[in-house]
């Protein structure tokens, strides 16, 4: 993979080229783009990585909303980000002329950083930018994102990984039983993800590390 990155960095030129890495929540997009960029930076590419995750929409907004505690229920579908920010900063990078500043995301509070990860024009050759819906064309304000990325992944993993991943995750992060996580992956993270798994269509690489289980 690496090298066919390598190979379409040479075809964007001037940099940098930007890779969105797509795939449902537990589908290992951050392992996947933390690998990547250490690959990439060992052949002396130098790397930004951007997760989609610090564009969550702050608890503050969350609270305010018409039904509060509908959207932090629901937290981490698409109408609980802030896409339309995302979609100005890609086009900053593309503009190639400015340094762009992206949130991180803080787990231990549950909200953004801002300006936490820093692309410099000059340095960066490739940015990633890894998330669950950069490629949700049938939302009008997620479409654009799409048409910003040089090339797309599609981390396509079976539900039943998905499923356990998400089990573990959810009891160590919030100190909950396996049956509270559960009732939340099966009332948020499924249904966002069979959302997500629609938009695989639109991936120009689909990887499928778990194949066999999908027979």
């Amino acid at each position: 993979m690496v090298s066919l990155l390598t190979q379409l960095i040479t075809k964007h030129v001037p940099s940098p080229l930007v890779v969105g890495i797509v795939g449902c929540p537990g589908a290992g997009k951050s392992t996947l783009a933390s690998i990547l960029a250490l690959q990439l930076e060992s052949q002396g590419i130098s790397c930004l990585v951007v997760p989609m995750d610090g564009f969550h929409l702050y608890k503050h907004q969350l609270a305010v909303m018409s039904d509060p505690a509908l959207a932090f229920k629901r937290r981490g579908s698409p109408w609980t980000f802030d896409p339309q920010t995302l979609v100005i900063k890609l086009r900053l990078v593309l503009e190639r002329n400015q340094v762009v500043k992206f949130p991180s995301f803080d787990h231990s509070k549950g909200d953004p950083v801002e300006d936490d990860i820093v692309f410099d024009p000059k340095r960066h050759k490739v940015v990633l930018v890894e998330g669950n819906y950069l490629l949700l064309k049938s939302d009008p304000e997620w479409a654009p994102i799409a048409e910003l990325l040089h090339h797309k992944l599609f981390l396509d993993v079976p539900e039943v990984v998905l499923r356990k991943r998400l089990e573990e995750r959810h009891m160590e992060a919030w100190r909950i039983s396996r049956e509270e996580a559960i009732s939340r992956i099966e009332t948020n993270d499924l249904l966002n993800a069979r959302l997500i798994v629609e938009t695989k269509m639109y991936a120009d690489q689909v990887i499928s590390p778990f194949s066999e289980l999908s027979d």
